[in-house]
């Protein structure tokens, strides 16, 4: 379903208009766009774009600078995370087993996976770290430095289920970072002391 942006842009200033079709196009989607546009030639506004964009250029998106987790630090995190999950399941899966509550052949895989999602997403969510991440001293960030949203770390939480993602940080190009952090537009930093 696409969006009528026609009368909004009705109520812009001519100076608004420019500036989304500008210096702040990719802050707005396609059908605003296109509604500034007719809206700016329906007022017969002259733009000059070179001038415009000399007078205020496009913001580059912000990116972090401060030194990202390294290969040693993000496998030290892997491993301490995954021993922190096996453990947990382990004596869950065992006191549910104990008390009848279930049979731990034939569910321990799932209560597995749900200590392992809760495990990775509440810590982030609650603290912008795992347990690896505490010992290591590392946290994780959106791309741009701010702390990561919901939809971000459900996101990252839910990639990590993806086969292989353990591995996929070997092949990335700079910096340690593997499909659950490519996919969800995070990073893991060296916490500022």
């Amino acid at each position: 379903m696409k969006l009528d942006f026609t009368e909004k842009m009705k109520r812009r200033s001519d100076e608004e208009l420019i500036d989304i079709v500008t210096i702040n196009k990719s802050q707005f989607s396609d059908a605003a766009f296109e509604a500034a546009l007719k809206e700016i030639n329906f007022r017969e506004i002259e733009i000059d774009y070179k001038e415009v964009l000399k007078e205020n250029p496009p913001k580059s998106p912000k990116l972090y600078q401060g030194t990202k987790a390294n290969f040693q630090q993000r496998i030290i995190n892997f491993s301490i995370d995954f021993l922190a999950v096996i453990t947990m399941a382990y004596i869950i899966i065992n006191i549910l087993d104990i008390l009848n509550l279930i049979d731990k052949r034939s569910s321990g895989g799932m209560i597995l996976l749900i200590i392992a999602f809760g495990y990775f997403f509440l810590l982030e969510l609650f603290y912008q770290k795992t347990l690896g991440k505490f010992i290591t001293k590392t946290i994780v960030l959106k791309e741009n430095g701010d702390k990561p949203t919901l939809s971000e770390l459900l996101t990252r939480t839910i990639c990590r289920f993806i086969p292989f993602d353990p591995l996929s940080f070997l092949y990335a190009q700079y910096t340690p970072k593997g499909f659950h952090d490519t996919l969800s537009k995070t990073i893991v930093v060296v916490e500022k002391s």
